[in-house]
């Protein structure tokens, strides 16, 4: 076999890899560009084209071949459409595995007398599939410990909840807001692991106490707070609440304000892991 053989056969070996390598990620980034617009892709293809122009016109220029532009056209656009189907996809996959790798972590405070413990498991509305499976399994394993869970979350009540939604979740439902969220961003929505432990709920309701306030009380503390601080009612009648209210895209859940919580034992409970949801 002569030189010029062997590094035909050398050259051959190496460009079918890197057309391989191209092809897994660009099979592994075209769902990523779907999901977020189809445009995206259609302006890749544009691109690709341009650029594989460009290129095969210096391979003619350089190379000093007249023949075959097309086919060396064809090839340069695929090459750059991979490139650069993949390059726009990275980021997406460096924080999908950055996450499953660091994932989020909450505070988690722990007080006691010596005769009685209470948990406070930190929480966010949205999250990875790891960061709710691991708060489930620690609320179990406190239930199977002797603990009473107390979950915070706004009750409904007929008297305020349009207020609510009209005021604190911007025209809809909070938790369907926060969940439409989760999917854009490709994260999960917390109540939808809650319910895992529904079963026990139901044979033991005295261990699952909703110990939140629901959205009259809510409604009496924000005319509360217009009544009793200025600073707060200039802002809303000012509105400046409005004003950040329009800012924010419709399909997503507006901030809530705070309000005032007291999680108490009774008398035969040993301990408490109160969980916000």
């Amino acid at each position: 076999m002569t030189e010029a053989v062997a590094r035909s056969v050398w050259w051959l070996r190496v460009s079918a890899i890197a057309w391989f390598i191209l092809a897994m990620g660009c099979l592994l980034a075209l769902p990523i560009l779907f999901d977020a617009t189809r445009l995206l892709v259609v302006a890749a293809i544009v691109i690709a084209l341009v650029v594989g122009a460009v290129l095969a016109w210096f391979i003619r220029l350089f190379s000093g071949r007249s023949k075959h532009f097309a086919v060396t056209w064809l090839k340069s656009s695929l090459a750059s459409f991979f490139i650069l189907t993949i390059l726009t996809a990275a980021p997406i996959y460096y924080f999908a595995f950055k996450t499953e790798l660091e994932p989020a972590l909450l505070p988690r405070v722990t007080m006691s007398d010596g005769n009685r413990t209470v948990i406070i498991q930190g929480m966010m509305h949205i999250g990875t599939e790891r960061f709710y499976k691991s708060v489930v399994y620690d609320a179990e394993r406190a239930l199977s410990e002797g603990y009473v869970l107390y979950y915070e979350g706004v009750q409904p009540n007929p008297e305020a909840d349009k207020w609510f939604s009209d005021t604190l979740a911007g025209g809809g439902d909070l938790s369907a807001n926060y969940k439409a969220l989760a999917e854009i961003c490709g994260l999960q929505f917390q109540l939808d692991y809650f319910d895992l432990l529904d079963k026990d709920a139901k044979l033991h309701p005295e261990r699952h106490i909703k110990a939140d306030v629901d959205t009259l009380d809510m409604k009496r503390e924000y005319d509360h707070l217009i009544e009793t601080d200025p600073a707060f009612a200039e802002a809303v009648e000012g509105g400046k609440v409005q004003k950040a209210k329009a800012e924010m895209p419709q399909e997503w859940p507006r901030p809530s304000t705070g309000c005032r919580r007291e999680r108490r034992a009774n008398a035969n409970s040993p301990a408490i892991f109160a969980v916000g949801v």
